[in-house]
């Protein structure tokens, strides 16, 4: 309770942020009037999972409409699909859920890291199940029993996939957008990434970065790829070719010992990550102070938006992270410092069994270089294609909503005509 008041939030307040958020959801072609509004209808539930577990789920679109699922990104939640929700729910019966231990869903207790902080497999099986099992458990509590679309952003891409590879008979398809967790750690980290450097300027254009790695690698016959999807000739999330050689221990030491202030920052993040120091920790440990800092960052990062969104989006993402830690401490038992995933995806693309297409923003921070080259060398015929929405960064959703519902909606169309062509045959 005391901690509660000291980060300016409650169960009630996220309720309501949510709330506000959803309900600026219009109807796609509505013409407001005095008697109609044009509010989009949506219900909230909370599924109950047992053993104490429940999932924040908000459904919108008719019941006979086949079924999509959305998933989140790490610290967001169903709220932050207000600008999709409508348009996805013309032809479909969408489904958005908190991911078990994030927003209004349950926050059990989540702490698989191994004593070492080393690569622990049975942590990260149990990290995992945490994830697809409710999943799972959420799927057949709400009878969801025909096959459905999965779309997964960012961290809800990773867990998207681990589920896609683990229930392919529950799935139509699999659409990643700008999902986490796929490139392998490169051989020397850029550490401007994270020390300010590359401050807020614009990256170069997802197509050039595209036709930079055309034209600089070269791409290995389909046989070759399983083990070189991952090569040093990997571009990584600056879009510029990394070091060819990883400096040594000796180095990385004479580098701390010099003052350098990227090795520096290398050394802290790594310190932090240790001791499991997430972002939503290090906001709720501001206290009152954290709502300030939310909107300054939303106001900032999302420019796009209308005043008054903003203002609601920040407000949201305020009690999203300001609520008790759960889930968000899976980042350090699935992931490395910086990011890099403990099981990249890229090692499993060749196992995907489901029709499966990416998506990235046009200044995305994601490497789409892994799926382009799988795409590229046919390593799957599952992988249907990687795609980039222009104007836009890693928030596509929100930053080009228009764009990414129409390319979202072809994407399921042309899933499903798959389908039909394929039980005609």
């Amino acid at each position: 309770m005391l901690g509660s008041l000291w980060r300016r939030t409650s169960r009630a307040a996220l309720e309501r942020a949510e709330h506000a958020l959803l309900s600026r959801m219009k109807r796609p072609g509505c013409r407001p009037s005095a008697e109609d509004d044009c509010s989009q209808r949506f219900s909230r539930r909370l599924v109950d999972l047992g053993a104490g577990r429940r999932i924040n789920t908000v459904i919108v679109g008719d019941v006979e409409q086949p079924p999509v699922v959305l998933l989140h990104g790490y610290g967001a939640g169903v709220g932050f699909w207000y600008k999709n929700l409508p348009a996805l729910a013309l032809h479909n019966r969408v489904y958005a859920i908190d991911l078990l231990g994030f927003g209004r869903s349950s926050r059990p207790e989540f702490d698989f890291a191994s004593d070492d902080g080393e690569l622990d497999e049975d942590a990260l099986d149990r990290a995992e199940e945490f994830f697809t099992g409710s999943l799972e458990d959420w799927r057949h509590a709400v009878g969801l029993d025909k096959p459905f679309v999965l779309l997964g952003h960012s961290f809800g891409g990773y867990v998207a996939t681990l589920y896609a590879l683990k229930h392919s008979d529950r799935l139509q398809s699999l659409i990643l957008a700008s999902p986490f967790g796929v490139p392998d750690e490169p051989l020397e980290h850029d550490d401007s990434i994270v020390s300010g450097e590359t401050g807020e300027a614009p990256r170069a254009p997802r197509q050039q970065q595209q036709q930079q790695q055309q034209h600089s690698h070269h791409h290995p016959e389909p046989s070759q790829v399983s083990g070189k999807l991952n090569s040093a000739n990997t571009t990584h999330q600056t879009g510029t070719a990394p070091q060819q050689q990883s400096p040594s221990k000796k180095k990385k030491a004479e580098k701390l010992k010099s003052g350098d202030p990227k090795s520096h920052t290398s050394h802290w993040v790594e310190r932090m990550w240790a001791n499991n120091v997430t972002p939503p920790a290090a906001v709720r440990a501001l206290g009152p102070l954290s709502s300030s800092l939310m909107s300054y960052v939303v106001h900032r990062r999302f420019a796009r938006l209308d005043e008054d969104e903003r203002d609601d989006l920040a407000e949201y993402t305020h009690h999203l992270w300001a609520q008790q830690g759960s889930a968000e401490f899976a980042l350090t038992t699935l992931f490395k410092p910086f990011g890099w995933a403990k099981r990249p995806l890229a090692n499993f693309l060749g196992d995907l069994q489901v029709p499966t297409y990416f998506v990235y923003g046009e200044y995305d921070w994601m490497d789409s270089s892994v799926p382009m080259r799988a795409w590229h060398n046919k390593i799957n015929p599952n992988i249907q294609s990687v795609q980039t929405l222009p104007e836009c960064g890693h928030q596509l959703f929100l930053e080009n909503a228009p764009g990414f519902n129409n390319l979202v909606a072809r994407l399921i169309k042309r899933s499903r005509q798959q389908i039909d062509q394929a039980e005609q045959r």
